[in-house]
């Protein structure tokens, strides 16, 4: 049975397909009492022998083997969607504002910088203080801002000294760029924005349809504007619903996405597929990463994912889908 899943190799167990639980599912229903007693003494006798002395072991019936691989090709793996508004709504770390857009300036202690952090350091005589220190140990970051600096002060803490050699340079200002969308600023009593912090990631992307062009376009929805779609349709007597009010104008919205839920998908070939989306990111653009439910893979640069990226890529979706338990299918209803 392993090689059902394995391209003939009976010796390789795939983990990068979920259906291999399928195989161990089947081995023990289909092991009673008496042979598992049997393989037992077998492999305490010689282990090294045991598919030597197991070989005389019939098939279950004559089929067997067919019928499995035609039950593994029909199963359609049951992944349960994340729809629920959970997690961290927005990230620990303040940012202050500048006078460009989308360009925002944070502290950070020296022991937590890294080297693609260094050219963005504010203070230009503070950044060539850094990067001539970080040039004399060889460029090692721990040697030069960590634990292991010669410059520690009486917290424990590591520094360096400032051009004047009296001023400890403990933190320094760095500037972030992020991108519309990925951050939110938080108003005084006043009503003034005073500081920004990052989203904590996105809970779901909403699709719609143009009604005059049918063109498509992705909206990402991050937990925290999630979380307030939320209160605000509560208020407004309304379903608790994480969907936005929408495009407006000739945009209707089609269907929201998160993680895990299933679309069926129109290939180049003129195929249809079901996929899982994996995770969904953005900035300016979009980017919907989508899986094969049977693939177990939890790293998206790992196997081939199928990544959207572009507004004609959208039109390939012809309909969400829902998944039981039992992974049965059918159309979801947003």
């Amino acid at each position: 049975m392993n090689a059902i899943l394995s391209e003939g190799d009976i010796d390789l167990k795939n983990r990068d397909d979920h259906r291999h639980h399928v195989i161990d599912a089947i081995v023990v229903a289909l092991t009673d009492r008496s042979l598992f007693q049997y393989i037992s003494r077998l492999s305490k006798r010689n282990r090294k022998n045991l598919r030597k002395d197991l070989k005389g072991i019939e098939m279950p019936w004559e089929s067997f083997l067919d019928d499995v691989k035609e039950s593994m090709d029909n199963i359609t793996v049951s992944h349960a969607p994340m729809r629920r508004v959970r997690g961290k709504l927005l990230k620990e770390t303040a940012y202050g504002g500048t006078n460009e857009d989308d360009v925002f300036v944070t502290r950070k202690s020296i022991d937590e910088l890294t080297k693609a952090m260094i050219p963005k350091i504010v203070d230009e005589t503070i950044r060539e203080i850094i990067t001539a220190r970080l040039a004399d140990c060889e460029g090692n970051l721990k040697k030069a801002f960590g634990n292991s600096s010669d410059l520690i002060g009486e917290d424990g803490k590591p520094f360096v000294w400032h051009k004047n050699g009296k001023t400890k340079i403990k933190k320094v200002r760095i500037t972030e760029t992020m991108s519309e969308g990925t951050y939110v600023g938080i108003e005084d009593d006043k009503g003034e924005v005073y500081k920004y912090y990052a989203t904590g990631g996105n809970h779901h992307v909403e699709i719609y349809e143009n009604l005059q062009t049918e063109e498509r376009q992705a909206v990402l929805v991050s937990r925290f504007d999630a979380a307030a779609n939320l209160r605000k349709s509560i208020k407004n007597g309304k379903p608790p619903s994480p969907i936005s009010n929408g495009l407006g104008g000739d945009w209707r919205f089609l269907f929201s996405l998160c993680k895990n839920d299933y679309v069926e998908f129109l290939g180049d070939d003129g195929e249809l597929s079901i996929y899982k989306v994996q995770k969904m990111s953005g900035g300016k653009g979009f980017e919907i990463t989508l899986r094969e439910p049977n693939d177990s893979f939890t790293d998206v640069k790992q196997g081939n994912p199928l990544r959207l990226r572009s507004k004609s890529s959208l039109l390939k979706i012809t309909r969400k889908l829902q998944v039981d338990p039992l992974g049965h299918l059918t159309q979801a209803n947003d």
